[in-house]
């Protein structure tokens, strides 16, 4: 007979632990979907981060990490974890304002639990802590910190340098972002860029002198039958218009118009064709002015080596406790794609279960919770003990 491993063991052995603990998890995980946090409001960011501080000491040293804005970033590092162990990363903002509470409460129903931010990405985040603990407790390697950052939903333009500097120096990144609806991992990730494009043409009469002017909506509109000649020319990239303004009065031809783009595309390769193509676009008229500001916020996350590697890691521990394991992609970005561009192994999409992430039906299922945390919990001991990917 086949002995079982030692991640197999550490899943079993948490699995069993952590089921003793469930109502103190879901106590924890309602407390902070109570504590609303939209990605904009620093005072209320502010609020969950006074909480998590306290609430994470057991589990470890909690340092704080202000930034210029003045969010604050939390990394717990337990006791014997080091900066050369595997990270677990979260965010702890949601895309939901306050006063969505009061209309939409935290309730657990028919083994679902529900609220605002509750699958993004709140309840893992509340699961990452235990997770730690639990392995203390049980005698168990844990050599992980967890980060947890406060505008992942904005593009975490004010976490991306801490993200990169912590994730650099990693053996490898468990990004706890909710897995697709249906359970897989998120192997995948198109990159996200944007794009605003303003073009200045000549303002006359619409009535009296038309041809005095340069029609600034209409050098505008060509341009966009152009971004879509560019989205097609890469395999699964999309250029998408969702903002334009211009003009004045109906009787004036426009002298400005603007369009905000957002970019998307599989790999570092399609990210580059289309943002090239983009800065290369020209007006029709050769006396209206173009200007182009095209960014990548967020690389792709692509499916490497590594990535197989700790999806095999993730495989064998799930089979312990009754939990099957496939991949997927998704167009969404994450702080996967900082840590993979500093040159971690990444493992996205490995949060709790549930669905529909930024909308009303947001919600965590309570069957997978425990085991699917003591899968975690065993990655993060096997990582600690075998480093390599």
């Amino acid at each position: 007979m086949t002995q079982p491993s030692r991640l197999e063991d550490a899943a079993r052995q948490l699995c069993e632990h952590l089921a003793g603990r469930r109502d103190e998890i879901l106590g924890d995980i309602a407390t902070l979907v109570e504590l609303e946090s939209p990605s904009s409001d620093i005072e209320a960011l502010g609020r969950a981060a006074d909480w998590l501080a306290k609430w994470l000491e057991p589990a470890g040293a909690v340092s704080v990490i202000t930034t210029p804005d003045g969010r604050r970033l939390l990394l717990l590092k337990p006791p014997g974890a080091d900066e050369r162990g595997p990270l677990l990363l979260c965010h702890y903002d949601t895309v939901w304002p306050v006063g969505t509470l009061a209309e939409w409460p935290f309730e657990i129903k028919d083994g679902i639990a529900t609220g605002p931010g509750i699958y993004d990405m709140k309840a893992s985040s509340v699961c990452g802590r235990h997770i730690l603990l639990a392995l203390q407790e049980l005698g168990l390697p844990c050599g992980a910190r967890l980060l947890l950052t406060p505008d992942e939903e904005i593009g975490s333009k004010a976490s991306h340098a801490t993200i990169t500097e912590i994730s650099a120096k990693s053996s490898a990144v468990l990004v706890l972002e909710p897995p697709l609806d249906d359970g897989r991992l998120k192997t995948t990730r198109k990159g996200h860029g944007y794009a605003r494009i303003s073009v200045t043409g000549r303002s006359a009469h619409a009535g009296v002198a038309p041809e005095e002017g340069i029609n600034a909506i209409d050098e505008i509109a060509q341009i966009v039958r152009q971004l879509r000649g560019i989205a097609g020319s890469v395999s699964g990239g999309t250029v998408s218009v969702g903002r334009i303004n211009g003009g004045r009065a109906l009787n004036m031809v426009p002298e400005h118009a603007e369009i905000g783009v957002d970019i998307r595309a599989w790999t570092a390769e399609g990210m580059g064709t289309i943002t090239t193509a983009i800065n290369a676009l020209c007006t029709e008229h050769p006396d209206a002015r173009i200007e182009i500001v095209c960014t990548v916020d967020h690389g792709p996350v692509e499916r490497k080596p590594s990535t197989a590697a700790l999806v095999e890691r993730c495989k064998q521990a799930s089979a312990a406790v009754g939990l099957t394991v496939s991949e997927g992609g998704t167009g969404g970005g994450s702080d996967g794609s900082i840590a993979q561009a500093a040159g971690a192994p990444v493992l996205d999409g490995f949060g709790v279960r549930g669905a529909g992430p930024h909308a009303r039906h947001e919600r965590i299922y309570l069957e997978p919770l425990i085991p699917h945390m003591a899968v975690i919990g065993a990655m993060v001991a096997d990582l600690t003990e075998n480093p390599d990917v």
